[in-house]
């Protein structure tokens, strides 16, 4: 009797043992599938801040970009990030301003204050306005 259960748990065993290797083979393959994800989201995130950095007017121009050969180092950084995009500036300089600034923003330009018209009042706020107009007076 010792023999067979010995046999029987040695089957278990085997079948637990062939179980554990293919969940191990899913695992390292959703472990490669994820690192490939994050790699690519990691490359495009380093190439918008780069692109908005370099002046690019509409970011889906990135499209355009060959990004195979960005690297990544052991270290988890990015190749030169700012070459690829001067290269690509060069090659397509249309999707880019002529502006060579770190912040694009401009600053709104001065404009004296307008006073409102009578026409684009409530009538409260034209009653009010018509009340500090006599009082100036």
């Amino acid at each position: 009797m010792t023999d067979e259960c010995s046999h029987a748990e040695a089957l278990d065993l085997t079948e637990e043992l062939e179980r554990l290797k293919a969940h191990n083979k899913t695992l390292q393959s959703d472990l490669k599938e994820l690192t490939s994800v994050h790699t690519q989201k990691l490359i495009a995130a380093e190439l918008k801040a780069e692109a908005y950095r370099a002046g690019m007017l509409d970011l889906d121009g990135l499209r355009l970009l060959d990004t195979s050969a960005v690297t990544i180092d052991d270290s988890g950084s990015l190749g030169d990030v700012r070459a690829i995009m001067e290269e690509f500036r060069r090659s397509k300089p249309w999707l880019f301003s002529n502006s060579n600034s770190s912040n694009p923003v401009v600053a709104p330009r001065a404009a004296p204050p307008r006073s409102r018209s009578a026409i684009e009042m409530s009538d409260e706020e034209w009653r009010s306005a018509r009340s500090a107009l006599l009082k100036r007076k």
